[in-house]
């Protein structure tokens, strides 16, 4: 029994040293382990750092870096960060996705999520983390694992390099004299010598060492997220360009009048545009202070408009006046990511953040009747049917519900898609829905039966549905996809008929005119709206805040 107590005695005091000695056994953090995002590339950011969006490569378009209300591509999108944007790191990481996502205070003090990067490339750069104090050196702009180059010089002047040193002062061996434009990676430092601030940095696998941040009067090396890349291709005029919201006048929500006669942007500063479809001037400016417009619609007659922002308040306006008519508050300030008016004009359907689907009454402003999801969030898609006895909805658990508007009891429980549900619409008569997902699919269903009916699939897999919608003739469907790209389909065969290309991001809108003669499309992230031919694809007119 000696023995015995004594051989335990010896394991409880092992395991005691092992544990003030910091055993990896023991001691390894769990947020390292759950931090771990498998397709991401590897994180580089640690919260307080600061960082900046990376300019992108040459010939490639600007897409502006996204910063969502969660970790995940199902987060609400809140502001959209331009090349060269600064912020710092308050939380993370999250895997989410197959992206590692931080969560990030900006410059101008919006907090969200964003992805540091995919598979190809990283989206944001880590900066100016250190704190040195350095005397006669100028303020670093460097972390450990950013990326920078060679400063370039100004045209018509000598070419600028930088000297690679063994060690870190004026006096260590010249490794290598690097030309401007070469890029590195930051891997080591800062250590303060002799007036400069000096980073250890890996230019390739065979050539590393050390190399001063500048002087008084200029940077020898800069982070790349500050550098300007021009592409080797002549560039348009710029009158040819079209100018890019600033962050805070980034458009959020788009909607054509179902007399296609105006239409209306919504924006994340809470100003909203009405445009006359015709001419594509603008008419009519509605402010909401504060808010961001997450969502819009119009009544069937197109004499209203409601606006909903972020903070649960839906905003009825009088497209004759710039005056809002009645504000509506949705309990616990539960965002409505999308609104739909029941066919008669009298009621109002509102998809909030929370999961939970309301019916509103306009005339009292009371909600008549919720429709409960069990999934944690809803923002998908929401359309009601012609009859207004039907309502859709759809969510991140990936199915899709039919509700009696009435009696709020669930119809059916239709199942299919992989993803999130983005999307939904009724055929004319009612009998079918028309859905599309993160899943990259959009597919018809029996609305009587909850049978699925037909897959429409993109060729690239990787194509996401946002928004889906139904000709009023009954024989057409459209799909905003995350390629740019708006599609037109035939309901009968599931076949592609055309594509309407010209948008620089992905579209989160679109719409049949009355008379199915025109597409509605609209990107959030590229600022604009369009017109299209829909029997050419050829643009007609574009919608934007100059």
């Amino acid at each position: 029994m000696k023995g015995t107590k004594m051989r335990r005695f010896f394991v409880i005091v092992l395991a005691i040293v092992l544990l003030i000695m910091g055993s990896p056994l023991v001691m390894t953090p769990v947020h390292a382990q759950q931090s771990a995002c498998a397709d991401a590339p590897p994180a580089r950011f640690s919260i307080g750092m600061r960082g900046a969006v990376l300019p992108v490569k040459p010939g490639e378009s600007a897409i502006p870096v996204r910063v969502r209300d969660q970790a995940g591509r199902r987060g609400l999108i809140i502001l959209q960060m331009q090349t060269g944007a600064q912020f710092t790191v308050v939380d993370g990481p999250q895997c989410a996705d197959g992206f590692t996502w931080w969560q990030i205070t900006t410059d101008d003090q919006v907090t969200g999520w964003t992805a540091e990067g995919s598979k190809e490339n990283y989206f944001i750069d880590p900066i100016a983390s250190a704190k040195v104090d350095c005397p006669n050196a100028p303020l670093t702009r460097f972390a450990v694992g950013a990326t920078g180059l060679v400063r370039p010089a100004k045209a018509g002047t000598t070419p600028n390099s930088a000297r690679l040193r063994d060690s870190a002062s004026t006096s260590g061996k010249v490794l290598s004299n690097i030309p401007e434009n070469t890029q590195f990676t930051v891997t080591g430092g800062p250590v303060c010598t002799e007036g400069y601030v000096w980073w250890e940095i890996k230019v390739s696998a065979a050539l590393k060492g050390w190399t001063a941040e500048g002087d008084r009067q200029k940077y020898y090396i800069i982070p790349i997220a500050f550098a300007v890349i021009a592409a080797p291709t002549v560039q348009p005029p710029k009158t040819s360009v079209a100018p890019t919201p600033t962050p805070r006048s980034q458009l959020m929500y788009s909607a054509l009048a179902p007399d296609d006669k105006t239409v209306f942007m919504g924006y994340l500063n809470g100003t909203g545009l009405l445009f006359d479809a015709q001419t594509g001037g603008k008419i009519r400016e509605f402010k909401t202070p504060g808010a961001v417009i997450f969502s819009v619609a119009y009544s069937p007659d197109s004499h209203l408009i409601v606006t909903g922002d972020q903070s649960g308040v839906l905003t009825i306006w009088n497209t004759t006046s710039d005056e809002a008519i009645k504000k509506l508050a949705a309990p616990n300030n539960d965002t409505a990511i999308n609104i739909v008016f029941t066919p008669d004009g009298k009621r109002l359907l509102t998809n909030g953040r929370s999961g939970t689907t309301r019916l509103w009454d306009l005339d009292s402003g009371a909600v008549v009747r919720e429709f409960k999801e069990a999934f944690r969030q809803a923002g998908g898609g929401l359309a009601v049917s012609p009859d207004g006895k039907q309502v859709v909805t759809g969510g991140s658990d990936a199915t899709v519900t039919i509700w009696d508007m009435e009696t709020g009891a669930v119809l059916h429980k239709l199942i299919g898609h992989k993803d999130f549900i983005c999307g939904a619409a009724f055929s004319p008569d009612g009998k079918i829905v028309l859905t599309g997902g993160l899943d990259g699919t959009m597919r018809l269903w029996d609305a009587a039966t909850g049978n699925q009916i037909r897959q429409f699939e993109a060729t690239d897999p990787l194509t996401v549905v946002y928004n889906v919608a139904y000709s009023h003739d009954g024989k057409y469907a459209l799909s905003a996809n995350s390629d740019q790209i708006a599609r037109l389909w035939d309901v009968a065969t599931g076949k592609e008929i055309r594509q309407f290309v010209g948008h620089d991001c992905e579209l989160m809108i679109v719409a049949f005119s009355s008379d199915d003669a025109l597409v509605f499309t609209s990107s959030d992230h590229d600022g604009t709206a369009r017109l299209w031919n829909a029997a050419t694809g050829k643009e007609i007119r574009r919608f934007q805040n100059q």
